[in-house]
């Protein structure tokens, strides 16, 4: 299943931290980290360094409550 959009599509950006630095996340990071994400709305998710899995539920959660975004079986 994937969350597609219905009214907006929004932009997501990922960061990690570096010890106490907050950097944007690239493709070509290995290893871990703790992670932190922001919406094109302004929206973040503060957790300071969270598990990406949790991190990602509550990016779900916020692109389906307040973006209005559906699932999509199949896709």
């Amino acid at each position: 299943m994937k969350l597609v959009a219905t009214d907006t599509k929004v932009t997501i950006k990922w960061f990690v931290y570096a010890g106490e630095e907050k950097i944007a996340r690239t493709s070509s990071m290995r290893g871990r980290w703790g992670y932190d994400a922001e919406c094109s709305c302004g929206y973040e998710t503060k957790t300071g360094g969270g598990v990406r899995t949790y991190v990602e539920s509550m990016i779900e959660d916020h692109k389906r409550l307040e973006h209005n975004y559906t699932w999509k079986v199949g896709a």
